[in-house]
């Protein structure tokens, strides 16, 4: 099952991100780069 976490950002930030998904880039490196690493800590670890 997927897992969705919402997060809430700047104006800005959701702009280049959807930015990003317009020219069909991979946004998720930025969002990894641009957000704290434990966002991305799996479940149960």
């Amino acid at each position: 099952m997927k897992q969705t976490t919402t997060i809430h950002v700047s104006k800005e930030f959701a702009d280049t991100i959807h930015g990003y998904k317009c020219r069909g880039e991979d946004y998720e490196d930025v969002l990894r780069r641009e957000l704290p690493d434990d966002l991305f800590t799996e479940e149960g670890q």
